[in-house]
């Protein structure tokens, strides 16, 4: 008996050691249901942070840019101007190209070592059905002699004609020496380095671009001092569309939106400049858009120069800001509304609103 009751002892007490070491299924969920707990709320702070370490990535390629401006203008007397056409206004959409190519010198001269015409690859012939499509900076060469930059991404099978000044510029990339650096002349021994380095800031044909692949733009201010914090006579001082004919008498903007409004324009947005031109402005502190720095921003904006990514989403402006009209908002919330949606923008620009 004795023995019998000892087997059955050490039977029940195997079978609780059993039972101890198992996970019910309640147990089980309640694990589950903690993990993912944990995730989701380090998944954001991880997110957060690698955003973070990207946009001050960002900030610091930007000021490697400005310091290489400031060289430039030392040598030159000026900062990078952009071309300008017959009439003499600026290029439009040439901005982010003319710093490419006056601080980095990417484009070739169109010339093969020999001194002939190497049309082929430098720049290469445009391709109306090129496979990978083209990107911002992608210079092309067209009908001989005419060079062209891409100011948008096109879609491998939609390559858009170079005649669509919505999609190409008309830009001569040529600047003496083929790759990064340049020449005095056409023909002459010496080459000079480049301003920027370009393994700290990389391009794409002739545009700088930032750590996400977005083209850096650039509006150099027009000269002499504004005050962009006071009303005045249209068109107004501070960033303003430029007009293809201007009279002596018109008073320009400080900055021209021009300069890069192509940048600016979000998917589905085809032949109104005005949503384009307001998302510039309320993004350097202009609120209602209409053209000056509101009086509460602490620090006007009176750059020689601006620098601006779109930041990690790829997109300049605003993404939840919905502009339809170059005017004033109509309302306080509309104020309020475009306020609230600026700050959540991850642009990354050399000025601070």
């Amino acid at each position: 008996m004795a023995q019998q009751m000892t087997s059955r002892t050490l039977a029940r007490s195997a079978d609780n050691r059993s039972g101890s070491t198992a996970f019910t299924l309640v147990e089980l969920l309640v694990a589950i249901g903690i993990i993912v707990l944990l995730v989701s709320i380090l998944l954001p702070m991880v997110v957060g942070i690698y955003a973070k370490a990207g946009r001050t990535k960002v900030q610091a390629d930007l000021q490697i840019i400005a310091t290489s401006i400031e060289a430039y203008r030392q040598d030159f007397g000026d900062i990078p101007r952009l071309p300008t056409a017959a009439n003499g206004i600026p290029l439009p959409n040439t901005g982010a190209a003319t710093l490419g190519k006056a601080l980095l010198g990417p484009g070739g001269d169109g010339l093969n070592s020999s001194g002939a015409n190497d049309t082929a690859y430098d720049p290469p012939a445009f391709n109306s059905a090129s496979a990978a499509g083209y990107k911002p900076g992608d210079i092309v060469q067209d009908s001989g002699s005419s060079y062209y930059v891409a100011l948008i991404n096109m879609d491998a099978g939609s390559v858009k004609p170079t005649s669509d000044l919505t999609a190409w510029q008309p830009f001569n990339s040529r600047d003496g020496y083929d790759g990064p650096g340049f020449k005095a002349r056409l023909g002459a021994a010496k080459v000079w380095g480049p301003y920027v380095d370009p393994n700290k800031v990389h391009n794409r044909g002739t545009v700088l671009i930032d750590t996400y692949g977005n083209e850096i733009l650039y509006f150099p201010s027009r000269p002499g001092r504004i005050d962009v914090t006071q009303s005045g006579p249209s068109p107004k001082p501070y960033l303003d569309l430029v007009p293809t004919t201007v009279t002596q008498t018109e008073k320009l903007p400080l900055y021209n939106a021009s300069d890069n409004v192509e940048a600016f324009r979000h998917a589905n947005e085809t032949g109104n400049d005005n949503p384009l031109l307001a998302r510039m402005r309320v993004m350097v502190g202009d609120t209602n858009f209409d053209g000056y720095i509101e009086q509460s921003v602490d620090t006007a904006i009176n750059k020689p120069f601006l620098l601006w990514s779109a930041g990690p989403d790829g997109v300049f402006g605003p993404l939840d800001l919905n502009i339809a009209a170059n005017s004033a908002p109509a309302t306080n919330d509309d104020i309020i509304a475009v306020r609230r949606a600026v700050p959540k923008c991850d642009d990354v620009t050399n000025f601070q609103p």
